[in-house]
């Protein structure tokens, strides 16, 4: 499991204020998946899903999440599309196939970031309609 004193240095201290969750495939944490994460009343704007190294599906983020991997060893690896459409979303440390940007209002920090191309697509970022 992520300690989020391992992210600490990673992560404006305006983020540590907020709810954090753990999301880990093997478990134990918060949330089994991060597409559970996202989707869960629990989890709202602002709070920080810290996601162990590991094989996530793709997924649809509607909050204004951050989303960290661990700040050392292996990254989180996402084999799926990541649709972001929420005003503002950070992604830290992830390994993503397929990322898409879509009509976001405020802004998108991706930092530290593998985006590659998806096997279907073979696009590895698509903005759209972003301010």
């Amino acid at each position: 499991m992520i300690s989020p004193l391992s992210l600490a240095p990673l992560l404006p201290a305006t983020l540590l204020a907020g709810n954090t969750f753990t999301v880990d495939d093997d478990g134990p944490a918060d949330f089994p998946s991060i597409l559970d994460a996202v989707a869960s009343s629990a989890v709202t704007d602002g709070d920080l899903l810290l996601v162990a190294a590991g094989s996530y599906a793709g997924f649809h983020l509607d909050k204004e999440l951050t989303l960290c991997g661990p700040a050392s060893g292996a990254r989180p690896t996402v084999d799926g599309k990541v649709r972001v459409s929420a005003a503002a979303a950070e992604l830290v440390r992830l390994d993503i196939a397929g990322l898409h940007l879509d009509t976001m209002a405020e802004r998108a920090t991706i930092e530290d970031c593998v985006v590659r191309g998806s096997t279907s697509q073979e696009i590895g970022m698509l903005v759209h309609h972003s301010s």
